[in-house]
């Protein structure tokens, strides 16, 4: 989180596969100056086979026409999504073979650490699983997540596959959930999250640095000015910590 924002915890080679932030919330507008496209698994792997040159080049709406006037989400069961994560991975290792791949996804306080959850865990062609608090959005409590991580935690070790990584959400809703601005959170629920599930993951990421937390004085402040007061009450706890 120091300088220019980048996460201390976070590695340089990381692709963010399948960053599955699924929850329901008001459809936001296409930032393209195309219409509104639809850009479904064929479109999107024929694009990604060509390379990243190709689809920089190319507006996404001349990568797929539009169907339904938005982009639609990958929906179905656990096979559909699996099948998804892996056909996607096969196509990221062809063009980074290097890079770990990492997913992202919600339901943390619903995942189990049972025996059906490290057949998952095995089933997915992915380096790291980069489980959501879901604090800021007010599906867990700080008091609550420790538990959902050290039985992912069991899992993980049982699969001996994907390290297990934890995206802490440092931001909270101005009013009502998902329909609201978001805002920094204050440091002692942030300090309490980050405690909670230490103990069970490898590294902590959070979401988002970018409009949450601002160092004072930044020439490319972006958000409110608490996000300053976040930034420094991490630095000034951090500091503490390692003294």
């Amino acid at each position: 989180m120091e300088g220019g924002g980048r996460s201390p915890f976070a590695p340089h080679t990381t692709i963010p596969l399948a960053y599955c932030r699924t929850d329901p919330s008001p459809p936001q507008e296409n930032r393209h100056d195309g219409p509104p496209y639809s850009l479904n698994r064929r479109a999107f792997l024929a694009a990604l086979g060509a390379g990243s040159a190709a689809v920089a080049a190319a507006p996404l709406s001349a990568i797929a026409a539009p169907a339904s006037g938005r982009a639609q989400p990958i929906v179905g069961s656990w096979f559909e999504f699996q099948h998804h994560v892996n056909l996607l991975s096969a196509e990221a290792r062809k063009l980074r073979p290097k890079a770990q791949i990492m997913i992202a996804p919600y339901g943390t306080n619903l995942a189990g650490g049972d025996d059906e959850c490290v057949r998952q865990l095995d089933a997915m062609d992915v380096d790291i699983v980069a489980y959501q608090d879901e604090v800021g959005v007010r599906k867990s409590k700080p008091t609550e997540t420790a538990f959902f991580y050290e039985r992912l935690r069991k899992a993980h070790n049982r699969a001996q596959k994907a390290r297990i990584w934890a995206d802490v959400e440092i931001f909270q809703f101005e009013g009502t959930s998902y329909n609201s601005a978001l805002l920094p959170a204050g440091f002692d629920r942030v300090r309490q999250q980050l405690e909670a599930v230490s103990p069970f993951v490898d590294k902590i990421l959070v979401y988002q640095y970018l409009g949450m937390m601002n160092k004072p004085g930044s020439q490319v402040f972006a958000g409110r000015p608490d996000s300053a007061t976040l930034y420094t009450d991490y630095q000034n706890w951090r500091k503490a910590m390692r003294s």
